[in-house]
């Protein structure tokens, strides 16, 4: 329900049409979640929406256990807790294996449970809406078609093509083309992190034109110069968004100094780099740079012609995530005996979606820089280069490796604060966006009703 209830205002807003998509066993089933058959015509009697399926329903088969041990197969509602499965895979994706990973069904049994799968969404549609919709959206993508057991595929592939005009079949571009094969075209799953900028990056990315980014609030967005991707400002919050592959940035404008501190509250997905530039002399290419990439912070030097030069490295302690936190991400992706051979990453590095957050606090003082990490002091009085003198401050973002599926990457920083001394060494201050007083506790307030809110969204 919540899909379109804060789609339809927007939609209206642009002039835009979207594809509703649902499963066919929640059709007039007594999940009010869900929207139901007359909800639907309603929508699609308003002009502004088209109805498409992810097919009859989200059925797990051959699912492992952490353990080895089979469970074998559940329907989503069965599976409550997704912390201790290792492998699975999806209802229509595969034969139905025993402990083994023997089929339980041979070829024409498996192409009936299928075919079985398909009429009974036909039914249902036909009944509960009078037609089928045209457009599919395969559980899960990337799957049909790229490695899965070609019976099966073709097994699904029969019905899709006797079923639906069309199949979203693969995770990817958001841009497909009129030469697209309209069976296998791709669509973008956005994460849940993703900042708004993100999102858009990715459209330009996949649709090559030019793309209006959100400012949010523009008496700060305007004290900083955007030196590469995007970057927003709202409230306490700034979000730098990377272009693709490369570094995103801003540069506080008359920041210019030789003895600065910068604390900020880095809030960015622990795999992904976070930087934080001080004497940065943009004429001369020298800088202090401060990194957080993957849970370790370095300290970096570049004199003016040579190349960046490592002072400090620091592990910092591990950042506490769940397996839950997976949510399937991976288990599809790999073999059962990959699995069982070690081939997963996840045991020894972060998975991409887990968010981070630490306090940064650099300070430069003559030619010595000190570095603290959650109000911990890690470096103390570093020596540095007395050619790397006065220059400004400014924070980037770049993705990391290990996301292979996303080279875009959102460096988040709240509460930013930049002090500078003079010679008389009194403190100026150059910038801030932490609220204070009044405007500080409503946005206190605000980020409270906001938790409450998508709370009450992702349980209910």
């Amino acid at each position: 329900n919540d899909s379109a209830l804060f789609a339809q205002p927007l939609l209206e807003k642009y002039n835009y049409k979207a594809t509703f998509l649902s499963y066919a066993n929640k059709m007039g089933n007594s999940e009010r979640k869900f929207l139901q058959p007359k909800d639907m015509l309603k929508m699609t009697r308003m002009g502004f929406w088209e109805l498409g399926t992810n097919g009859n329903r989200l059925t797990y088969i051959n699912i492992f256990d952490k353990e080895g041990r089979y469970i074998g197969v559940k329907d989503e509602s069965e599976l409550t807790s997704k912390a201790s499965v290792e492998y699975y895979n999806h209802y229509l994706m595969d034969f139905i294996r025993d402990e083994n990973m023997i089929p339980l069904e041979n070829r024409v049994e498996m192409e009936e449970r299928v075919r079985a799968d398909y009429e009974v969404m036909n039914k249902v549609y036909t009944e509960a809406l009078g037609y089928v919709p045209g457009t599919y959206m395969i559980m899960h993508a990337n799957a049909l078609g790229s490695g899965m057991n070609q019976l099966v595929a073709n097994a699904n592939t029969d019905q899709i093509q006797q079923l639906f005009g069309m199949n979203f079949n693969r995770e990817g571009n958001a841009f497909n083309t009129k030469d697209s094969d309209l069976y296998n075209l791709t669509r973008v799953q956005p994460a849940p992190y993703w900042s708004t900028n993100h999102l858009v990056m990715k459209l330009r990315k996949d649709q090559g034109q030019p793309m209006q980014f959100v400012r949010g609030d523009k008496r700060q967005a305007d004290k900083w110069e955007l030196l590469g991707g995007a970057a927003e400002f709202q409230d306490n919050r700034m979000v730098v968004t990377s272009p693709p592959s490369q570094a995103g940035g801003v540069y506080l404008k008359g920041s210019e100094a030789s003895d600065v501190t910068v604390s900020a509250k880095a809030l960015g997905n622990v795999v992904g780099r976070q930087s934080v530039y001080v004497r940065y002399d943009r004429m001369k290419g020298s800088y202090l740079r401060l990194l957080l990439e993957n849970n370790n912070v370095a300290v970096e030097q570049k004199i003016a012609g040579q190349p960046p030069e490592t002072l400090f490295t620091y592990s910092l302690p591990k950042v506490g995530w769940g397996e839950e936190d997976l949510q399937f991400d991976k288990a599809s992706v790999y073999t059962k005996e990959q699995t069982q051979s070690g081939a997963r990453d996840d045991e020894n590095d972060y998975p991409v979606n887990i968010g981070g957050s630490r306090v940064l606090e650099i300070s430069v003082d003559g030619n010595s820089l000190s570095l603290s990490v959650d109000q911990q002091l890690i470096l103390d009085q570093q020596p540095v280069h007395a050619s790397i003198g006065a220059g400004g401050v400014a924070f980037e973002s770049q993705f990391h490796e290990q996301n292979e599926k996303d080279d875009i990457y959102d460096a988040i920083f709240e509460d930013v604060r930049i002090l500078s001394k003079s010679s008389d060494r009194d403190q100026k201050l150059l910038f801030t966006n932490k609220p204070t007083g009044f405007t500080g506790m409503v946005t206190s307030v605000q980020r409270t009703v906001n938790r409450a809110v998508n709370w009450a969204v992702e349980t209910f």
